[in-house]
């Protein structure tokens, strides 16, 4: 039994490696040249784990061994495989509209090609009603294949965070839902085969894709909760980090995630457009994660403020100071940049500081900006800005740090690095997440 992954990003190339690692020839399938190149010679650019290897060691021991072809021929890995794995990404266009365009392509790639008995498995996240409306339509027209009967559709949403694929794809309950009852029992024998986790069975398909969703935007609207927050107790000379620890001492409020600069990648981000765009029919019910999302999405102008604010205090004009930051990652550990806060907030600060300097060692990404070490970064910087944790932080000493910024430095420590006695110590201002 060999399978087909269409899309190698941060879930299709994980989920490829897995199954290859498992015994199944697997044709990792991408439109973009570039990327199958570099993931032949690996460099995937994706920031994961398995067994003590990285996911480069992984792709390069997995095509030594045959198991994993990445190819631009979906024709050729079509004719040879039988499962059919859908992971590609729906993308948002400049109104914030769903861009269906890669997912047709694909799917009308995969109709000409399907065969009889083959199995098409949707792992996408997409707006409620994708699978039966969209992909299903497309796949039996282009076929001339009848679901159900001949062929078999099913949607299984990916349920894992970058850097924790491959433990979250062996050990998260996986939701399995099918066009029909043949579908769901040849999903379902196919994943008992080759996955040892629990499985949860829905008979509607429009379940399984809100149940991604909702997943999504209970962590959205969470963070966009303690964003609010934390701005509110910033500016009442609170640390955002002490209330939510000692609200969490309550054992009903364990769940409290923790503030930051944004939201970025294409997950939660994204989770509110698609569930707007799924039924064009509504008034306000939607409304209160229109508000998370505007939270989110205002974090890196409201922290930018607070800077300004303190440097307004302690007599710093902005356009005679440098600025350093030190990660740009959409999230912790990461080498994702997709939809990255400290991008946006980036991109702000430009427009007020002399100078803007930016380190991440994790990050392949050219800006004039970004510098190819920590003590260039921080050479006579007045603000240093920590987003997000990288490996390169935990060598981060706060004697360093004082030695190369100017006097009256001020930190905005988002990931509480430090605490307030050692900033105290060495003479910085802050503000403290």
């Amino acid at each position: 039994m060999n399978v087909s992954v269409f899309g190698l990003g941060a879930v299709g190339l994980p989920l490829s490696l897995l199954l290859s690692i498992k015994g199944l020839k697997v044709f990792g399938v991408d439109i973009d040249e570039q990327r199958i190149s570099n993931i032949k010679d690996g460099k995937s650019g994706i920031y994961e784990f398995y067994n003590e290897k990285s996911i480069d060691e992984i792709i390069v021991d997995e095509i030594k061994k045959g198991n994993f072809i990445p190819t631009i021929d979906y024709e050729y890995a079509l004719k040879n495989s039988n499962i059919i794995m859908i992971t590609i990404p729906l993308p948002l266009l400049k109104n914030n509209k769903v861009n269906y365009k890669y997912l047709i392509e694909g799917a009308k790639n995969i109709g000409k090609n399907l065969k009889k008995e083959d199995l098409v498995i949707l792992r996408s996240t997409v707006p409620i009603g994708t699978t039966r409306d969209l992909l299903l339509p497309i796949l039996e027209y282009h076929s001339n294949l009848n679901v159900e009967k001949d062929f078999f559709l099913s949607y299984v949403p990916e349920r894992m965070a970058e850097g924790k694929a491959f433990e979250e794809l062996i050990n998260m309950t996986t939701v399995i839902s099918g066009i029909g009852e043949n579908s769901i029992n040849k999903t379902l024998e196919f994943f008992k085969n080759y996955f040892n986790g629990d499985y949860h069975i829905v008979d509607q398909i429009e379940v399984a894709e809100a149940s991604k969703l909702i997943e999504n935007l209970q962590r959205d609207l969470n963070i966009a909760m303690v964003n609010s927050l934390s701005i509110f107790l910033l500016k009442n000379n609170l640390i955002p980090s002490d209330v939510i620890e000692t609200a969490k001492t309550h054992k009903r409020v364990k769940n409290l995630l923790s503030p930051g600069l944004g939201v970025g990648g294409h997950c939660l981000p994204y989770a509110y457009y698609y569930l707007k765009e799924s039924k064009k029919e509504f008034k306000d019910e939607l409304e209160l994660f229109k508000v998370g999302r505007r939270i989110n999405d205002d974090m890196p102008e409201k922290i930018l403020n607070l800077i300004l604010n303190k440097l307004k205090q302690i007599g710093k004009k902005p356009k005679n100071c440098k600025l350093s930051i030190l990660g740009l990652a959409m999230k912790d550990f990461s080498k994702d940049t997709r939809e990255s806060p400290s991008l946006k907030f980036f991109e702000l600060s430009k427009k007020h500081f002399k100078e803007v300097s930016i380190y991440d060692r994790e990050v392949d990404i050219y800006l004039c900006e970004k510098v190819d070490n920590i003590e260039k970064a921080l050479k006579n910087s007045d603000v240093l800005v920590i987003p997000i944790l990288q490996n390169f932080h935990k060598d981060l000493k706060i004697e360093f740090i004082k030695n190369l910024m100017n006097k009256d430095a001020i930190i905005v420590d988002i990931k509480k690095l430090f605490d307030v006695d050692e900033l105290n110590k060495f003479g910085f201002k802050y503000i403290l997440f």
